[in-house]
């Protein structure tokens, strides 16, 4: 998948097997936006290694198949700085396609905070 959306990647990926049980989303029918986000976020934090941004750039990235990679190879060239852009872009993408994409939105303005309290 290009990296081209992304620029720069200067940190190289921890030395850690964290493509074992990563999600993948194909925005078919019975995968849900909303729930792979959770899903990914989750997988990170259970890695429970600080990855620097552009790595989790990556990882997000991998997790896209069929539809959403066309989705994302779509997008010009240094146009996503941030993961927080990436979701943003992700949750406009398809909130119409899976509303509860709204809920997680609202409820989650940062990932680790979500995270933190779905494990209370």
């Amino acid at each position: 998948m290009s990296r081209d959306h992304i620029p720069g990647f200067p940190n190289k990926m921890p030395k850690v097997d964290w493509s074992k049980n990563l999600p993948v989303f194909r925005n078919v029918e019975g995968n849900d936006a909303a729930l792979h986000l959770v899903k990914f976020h989750i997988h990170v934090h259970r890695l429970k290694i600080n990855f620097p941004e552009d790595c989790l750039m990556k990882m997000f990235m991998a997790t896209l198949e069929n539809e959403a990679r066309s989705w994302y190879e779509s997008f010009p060239p240094t146009c996503i700085y941030c993961l927080k852009d990436f979701h943003a872009l992700f949750i406009e993408r398809y909130k119409d396609s899976y509303p509860s994409l709204n809920l997680v939105h609202d409820y989650c303005k940062h990932a680790s905070t979500f995270i933190e309290s779905l494990e209370k």
